[in-house]
Protein backbone atom coordinates (compact mmCIF):
# COMPACT_ATOMS: atom_id res chain seq x y z
CA UNK A 1 0.00 0.00 0.00
CA UNK A 2 2.57 2.42 0.90
CA UNK A 3 4.89 1.61 -2.49
CA UNK A 4 1.77 1.70 -4.53
CA UNK A 5 3.08 -1.55 -6.34
CA UNK A 6 -0.06 -3.85 -6.95
CA UNK A 7 0.11 -7.13 -4.61
CA UNK A 8 0.29 -9.38 -7.42
CA UNK A 9 3.38 -7.87 -8.74
CA UNK A 10 4.65 -8.80 -5.40
CA UNK A 11 3.30 -11.74 -5.47
CA UNK A 12 4.35 -13.19 -8.46
CA UNK A 13 7.97 -11.39 -8.55
CA UNK A 14 7.37 -9.31 -11.52
CA UNK A 15 7.86 -5.77 -11.35
CA UNK A 16 7.29 -2.68 -13.57
CA UNK A 17 10.02 -0.33 -13.77
CA UNK A 18 10.72 1.79 -10.69
CA UNK A 19 8.02 -0.57 -8.68
CA UNK A 20 11.08 -2.66 -6.75
CA UNK A 21 13.03 0.80 -5.95
CA UNK A 22 9.33 2.06 -4.47
CA UNK A 23 9.45 -1.00 -2.25
CA UNK A 24 12.35 -0.31 -0.56
CA UNK A 25 11.59 2.99 0.07
CA UNK A 26 8.02 1.79 1.18
CA UNK A 27 9.87 -0.73 3.47
CA UNK A 28 12.12 1.98 5.18
CA UNK A 29 9.49 4.03 6.13
CA UNK A 30 7.82 1.39 7.63
CA UNK A 31 11.15 0.93 9.69
CA UNK A 32 11.13 4.22 10.85
CA UNK A 33 7.19 4.66 11.14
CA UNK A 34 7.10 2.93 14.66
CA UNK A 35 4.27 0.64 12.60
CA UNK A 36 4.68 -2.90 14.55
CA UNK A 37 2.77 -5.36 12.11
CA UNK A 38 1.98 -8.83 13.66
CA UNK A 39 0.16 -11.88 11.51
CA UNK A 40 -2.15 -14.06 13.88
CA UNK A 41 -4.27 -15.84 11.75
CA UNK A 42 -5.21 -18.76 14.56
CA UNK A 43 -5.34 -16.34 17.54
CA UNK A 44 -6.36 -16.80 20.99
CA UNK A 45 -7.10 -14.57 23.89
CA UNK A 46 -3.57 -15.37 25.48
CA UNK A 47 -1.69 -14.91 22.46
CA UNK A 48 -3.29 -11.43 21.40
CA UNK A 49 -2.60 -10.06 24.54
CA UNK A 50 0.71 -11.35 25.18
CA UNK A 51 1.69 -9.26 21.39
CA UNK A 52 -0.08 -6.59 23.06
CA UNK A 53 1.82 -6.60 26.32
CA UNK A 54 5.25 -6.93 24.15
CA UNK A 55 4.55 -3.64 22.41
CA UNK A 56 2.89 -1.98 25.45
CA UNK A 57 6.49 -2.24 26.87
CA UNK A 58 9.42 -0.31 25.91
CA UNK A 59 11.29 -0.01 23.56
CA UNK A 60 8.28 0.14 21.53
CA UNK A 61 5.67 1.89 23.74
CA UNK A 62 2.68 1.67 21.65
CA UNK A 63 -0.25 3.35 23.20
CA UNK A 64 -3.05 2.51 19.83
CA UNK A 65 -3.78 -0.92 18.28
CA UNK A 66 -5.50 -1.30 15.29
CA UNK A 67 -7.03 -5.16 14.90
CA UNK A 68 -7.76 -5.75 11.71
CA UNK A 69 -10.96 -7.78 12.53
CA UNK A 70 -12.58 -10.15 15.26
CA UNK A 71 -13.31 -13.60 14.08
CA UNK A 72 -13.66 -16.84 15.30
CA UNK A 73 -10.75 -19.30 15.17
CA UNK A 74 -10.43 -22.83 16.21
CA UNK A 75 -8.36 -22.12 19.08
CA UNK A 76 -10.95 -19.09 19.80
CA UNK A 77 -13.68 -21.54 19.65
CA UNK A 78 -11.94 -23.79 21.68
CA UNK A 79 -10.99 -21.47 24.58
CA UNK A 80 -14.33 -20.34 25.31
CA UNK A 81 -15.88 -23.66 25.18
CA UNK A 82 -13.61 -25.02 27.69
CA UNK A 83 -14.29 -21.79 30.20
CA UNK A 84 -18.26 -22.89 29.19
CA UNK A 85 -19.51 -24.53 32.63
CA UNK A 86 -22.23 -26.09 30.51
CA UNK A 87 -21.47 -28.19 27.28
CA UNK A 88 -23.63 -26.53 25.01
CA UNK A 89 -22.28 -25.21 21.79
CA UNK A 90 -21.41 -21.85 21.92
CA UNK A 91 -22.15 -19.70 19.28
CA UNK A 92 -20.13 -17.34 16.93
CA UNK A 93 -21.68 -14.45 18.11
CA UNK A 94 -20.91 -15.15 21.93
CA UNK A 95 -17.62 -15.80 21.05
CA UNK A 96 -17.19 -12.79 19.16
CA UNK A 97 -18.69 -10.87 21.39
CA UNK A 98 -16.42 -11.93 24.62
CA UNK A 99 -13.61 -10.90 22.37
CA UNK A 100 -14.78 -7.64 22.28
CA UNK A 101 -15.47 -7.52 26.09
CA UNK A 102 -12.00 -9.03 26.39
CA UNK A 103 -10.42 -6.30 24.09
CA UNK A 104 -12.30 -3.77 26.51
CA UNK A 105 -10.60 -5.11 28.99
CA UNK A 106 -6.82 -5.03 27.99
CA UNK A 107 -7.53 -1.55 26.57
CA UNK A 108 -7.83 -0.37 30.66
CA UNK A 109 -5.36 -2.64 32.18
CA UNK A 110 -2.94 -1.46 29.58
CA UNK A 111 -4.00 2.15 29.28
CA UNK A 112 -4.14 1.77 25.39
CA UNK A 113 -6.58 2.45 22.37
CA UNK A 114 -7.64 -0.54 20.36
CA UNK A 115 -9.79 -0.14 17.39
CA UNK A 116 -11.43 -3.33 15.77
CA UNK A 117 -14.64 -4.22 13.91
CA UNK A 118 -16.37 -7.36 12.95
CA UNK A 119 -18.61 -8.32 10.06
CA UNK A 120 -22.22 -8.53 10.42
CA UNK A 121 -24.83 -11.39 9.10
CA UNK A 122 -25.83 -11.03 5.02
CA UNK A 123 -29.63 -10.21 6.29
CA UNK A 124 -28.89 -8.35 9.05
CA UNK A 125 -30.86 -5.17 7.27
CA UNK A 126 -34.06 -7.74 7.31
CA UNK A 127 -34.29 -8.10 10.63
CA UNK A 128 -35.97 -5.71 13.00
CA UNK A 129 -34.25 -6.73 16.49
CA UNK A 130 -31.03 -6.40 15.49
CA UNK A 131 -28.66 -7.74 18.55
CA UNK A 132 -25.71 -9.84 19.11
CA UNK A 133 -26.85 -12.73 16.78
CA UNK A 134 -26.19 -10.54 13.44
CA UNK A 135 -22.48 -10.61 14.18
CA UNK A 136 -21.03 -12.85 12.42
CA UNK A 137 -16.73 -13.81 11.88
CA UNK A 138 -15.31 -13.65 8.45
CA UNK A 139 -17.76 -15.16 5.63
CA UNK A 140 -16.50 -18.49 3.40
CA UNK A 141 -16.65 -18.06 -0.08
CA UNK A 142 -17.75 -20.72 -2.41
CA UNK A 143 -15.46 -20.49 -5.75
Amino acid sequence: YIAGVPQDHITKGEYEPGEEDRLREAAHILEKSHIYLEYMPDYDLASLENIIEKYNAPPYNVDHVFFDYIHTTTNLIAEFQQQSTSKMQIREDQVLANVGLKLKEMTRKYNISIDTATQVSANFQKSDARDETVIRGRRKLCL
